[in-house]
């Protein structure tokens, strides 16, 4: 039994991250990127602490998503609606969708999105919400809900995603405030 099909996983690599993965070409440098020491020519991939990066991302991806499947598993969120399986998943998808759209915000540049703004880069932005709103409506709309195994869920399991969602960008910003100390 796994957590997530592959058809969802697929639609999270090409409209979560896909989407918006076009725009962040658009992205201005850093300023202080002429600053920063220059990589040995034999340098992997992962130099430079990006691995540690990468990592320390997947960890966060894996607990939201994973608390997320198991309040809307286990956890009576809202009136009508029984804690199962079909509702954890369905928490569990929207949930790493979402935070996979929203992550894009942390990866594009090393300041805080919040000094640089959200709409620095305006398509970037726009991206972001036309990923959101995409999955959204995947969840809502009976057929295509039907084909990604997703179930209707209440005003509160959306909130309660949306905030499990933007604990990617919560962490991400603390992690750049420690690291500009």
């Amino acid at each position: 039994m796994t957590l997530l099909t592959a058809v969802q996983l697929l639609f999270i690599n090409v409209v979560s991250d896909g989407i918006p993965g076009f725009f962040i070409s658009k992205e201005t440098a850093d300023k202080d990127i002429m600053d920063r020491a220059p990589l040995k020519k034999d340098a992997g991939i992962f130099a430079a602490g990006l691995g540690g990066k990468i990592a320390g991302k997947a960890v966060v991806f894996i607990i939201i998503t994973l608390v997320a499947f198991y309040l809307g598993r286990f956890v009576k969120i809202s009136d009508g609606f029984i804690a199962c399986y079909d509702i954890g998943i369905t928490m569990a998808f929207i949930t790493l969708s979402w935070a996979s759209v929203i992550n894009i915000f942390n990866v594009k540049t090393n300041e805080s999105i919040f000094k640089v703004g959200f709409l620095s880069n305006p398509s970037l932005f726009y991206s972001a919400v036309v990923s959101i709103l995409i999955t959204f409506l995947v969840a809502i709309i009976p057929p295509l809900a039907t084909a990604f195994n997703i179930v209707p869920i209440s005003l509160n399991h959306w909130l309660l995603a949306l905030g499990l969602a933007l604990v990617q960008l919560i962490v991400g910003e603390i992690v750049k405030l420690f690291r500009r100390r």
